[in-house]
């Protein structure tokens, strides 16, 4: 890749972010439903991503922006 974008070293596969696993906890704790925004990888793909963590801590939604400013594709 070229260097018009530095943040994709930052992007996460799916199966090993951290956040999911540290905000469901935090969503079944609180007991409310709460929107876990990250900037993951794919294959090939980056995405603005967005899981829902439900009041139970499972993961009941996930959604994946394919339009990164600036990103190849």
């Amino acid at each position: 890749m070229s260097g018009a974008c530095t943040g994709f070293a930052t992007a996460q596969k799916i199966v090993a972010v951290v956040l999911r696993v540290r905000f469901t906890a935090l969503a079944k704790e609180l007991g409310v439903v709460l929107p876990i925004s990250y900037y993951e990888r794919a294959n090939n793909a980056y995405y603005n991503s967005l899981a829902v963590a439900d009041a139970d801590g499972s993961i009941v939604g996930h959604y994946r922006k394919s339009h990164i400013p600036d990103g190849p594709g």
